[in-house]
Protein backbone atom coordinates (compact mmCIF):
# COMPACT_ATOMS: atom_id res chain seq x y z
CA UNK A 1 0.00 0.00 0.00
CA UNK A 2 0.84 3.38 -1.10
CA UNK A 3 2.45 6.04 1.96
CA UNK A 4 -0.29 9.36 2.25
CA UNK A 5 0.76 12.55 0.83
CA UNK A 6 1.71 15.32 2.93
CA UNK A 7 -1.04 16.88 1.15
CA UNK A 8 -4.05 14.18 1.72
CA UNK A 9 -2.92 13.94 5.43
CA UNK A 10 -3.60 17.89 5.75
CA UNK A 11 -6.58 17.85 3.50
CA UNK A 12 -8.03 15.40 5.95
CA UNK A 13 -6.76 17.27 9.09
CA UNK A 14 -8.42 20.23 7.96
CA UNK A 15 -11.87 17.96 7.23
CA UNK A 16 -12.45 16.93 10.42
CA UNK A 17 -11.49 20.56 12.27
CA UNK A 18 -14.22 22.09 10.07
CA UNK A 19 -16.41 19.28 10.15
CA UNK A 20 -16.12 19.67 14.35
CA UNK A 21 -16.57 23.17 14.23
CA UNK A 22 -19.81 22.84 11.59
CA UNK A 23 -21.62 20.58 12.91
CA UNK A 24 -21.44 22.39 16.81
CA UNK A 25 -22.65 21.27 19.88
CA UNK A 26 -25.59 23.29 19.69
CA UNK A 27 -28.64 23.00 18.92
CA UNK A 28 -32.28 25.08 18.99
CA UNK A 29 -34.18 24.40 21.73
CA UNK A 30 -38.40 24.27 22.02
CA UNK A 31 -40.08 25.06 25.09
CA UNK A 32 -42.94 26.08 26.70
CA UNK A 33 -43.70 29.61 27.07
CA UNK A 34 -42.39 30.62 31.23
CA UNK A 35 -43.12 34.37 31.79
CA UNK A 36 -40.97 34.21 35.07
CA UNK A 37 -37.75 32.62 33.00
CA UNK A 38 -35.16 34.37 31.94
CA UNK A 39 -35.53 35.43 28.47
CA UNK A 40 -32.27 36.38 27.52
CA UNK A 41 -31.52 33.88 24.98
CA UNK A 42 -34.34 33.73 23.24
CA UNK A 43 -34.04 33.57 19.61
CA UNK A 44 -37.90 33.36 18.24
CA UNK A 45 -41.33 32.50 19.74
CA UNK A 46 -44.05 29.79 18.46
CA UNK A 47 -47.56 31.61 19.14
CA UNK A 48 -50.58 29.66 19.85
CA UNK A 49 -52.37 29.92 16.41
CA UNK A 50 -48.52 28.18 15.41
CA UNK A 51 -47.33 30.74 13.33
CA UNK A 52 -43.36 30.93 14.25
CA UNK A 53 -41.63 34.64 15.11
CA UNK A 54 -37.52 34.73 15.06
CA UNK A 55 -35.67 37.41 16.53
CA UNK A 56 -33.21 39.49 14.88
CA UNK A 57 -30.75 39.17 17.92
CA UNK A 58 -31.43 37.53 20.87
CA UNK A 59 -33.30 38.31 24.22
CA UNK A 60 -36.94 39.76 24.74
CA UNK A 61 -38.32 41.53 27.60
CA UNK A 62 -42.25 41.38 29.06
CA UNK A 63 -43.49 44.15 30.61
CA UNK A 64 -47.61 44.67 31.23
CA UNK A 65 -47.81 41.73 29.90
CA UNK A 66 -46.50 42.00 26.40
CA UNK A 67 -43.18 40.35 25.15
CA UNK A 68 -41.11 42.75 23.81
CA UNK A 69 -38.50 42.23 21.20
CA UNK A 70 -36.51 43.14 17.64
CA UNK A 71 -37.84 41.08 15.39
CA UNK A 72 -36.53 40.25 12.24
CA UNK A 73 -38.55 43.38 10.12
CA UNK A 74 -38.62 45.72 13.20
CA UNK A 75 -39.52 45.69 16.60
CA UNK A 76 -42.01 42.93 17.71
CA UNK A 77 -44.78 43.11 20.61
CA UNK A 78 -47.10 40.16 21.30
CA UNK A 79 -49.34 39.84 24.16
CA UNK A 80 -48.09 36.92 26.54
CA UNK A 81 -51.30 35.26 26.07
CA UNK A 82 -50.98 34.53 22.44
CA UNK A 83 -47.48 33.06 22.88
CA UNK A 84 -47.10 29.32 23.17
CA UNK A 85 -43.56 28.33 22.99
CA UNK A 86 -40.34 29.90 23.34
CA UNK A 87 -37.12 28.84 21.14
CA UNK A 88 -33.48 29.93 21.80
CA UNK A 89 -30.38 28.42 20.69
CA UNK A 90 -28.12 26.56 23.59
CA UNK A 91 -25.54 23.89 24.49
CA UNK A 92 -26.41 20.34 23.61
CA UNK A 93 -24.74 17.73 25.80
CA UNK A 94 -25.57 14.96 22.90
CA UNK A 95 -25.07 16.81 20.13
CA UNK A 96 -21.35 17.42 21.70
CA UNK A 97 -20.32 13.76 22.38
CA UNK A 98 -21.86 12.46 19.32
CA UNK A 99 -19.32 15.24 17.47
CA UNK A 100 -16.57 14.03 19.92
CA UNK A 101 -17.14 10.35 19.36
CA UNK A 102 -16.97 11.04 15.59
CA UNK A 103 -13.86 12.88 15.57
CA UNK A 104 -12.38 10.18 17.65
CA UNK A 105 -13.35 7.60 15.32
CA UNK A 106 -12.00 9.41 12.57
CA UNK A 107 -8.81 10.26 14.37
CA UNK A 108 -8.58 6.72 15.25
CA UNK A 109 -9.26 5.81 11.36
CA UNK A 110 -6.24 7.73 10.24
CA UNK A 111 -3.92 6.52 12.88
CA UNK A 112 -5.05 3.12 11.75
CA UNK A 113 -4.51 3.71 8.06
CA UNK A 114 -1.11 5.24 8.74
CA UNK A 115 -0.18 2.98 10.45
CA UNK A 116 -0.33 0.59 7.90
CA UNK A 117 0.73 2.78 5.23
CA UNK A 118 4.17 3.18 7.30
CA UNK A 119 4.54 -0.81 7.91
CA UNK A 120 3.56 -2.47 4.03
CA UNK A 121 0.59 -3.57 5.26
CA UNK A 122 1.99 -6.07 7.59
Amino acid sequence: MARSSPYFCRLTTVTLLLSLSSAGCYSTHHQRFDPNASLDSLTGITTRSGTEITFSRPGARIAHDTLFASGTVGPLKVSTDSVAQVTSHGFSKGNSLVVIGAFGAAALAVLFISLGSSHGGT
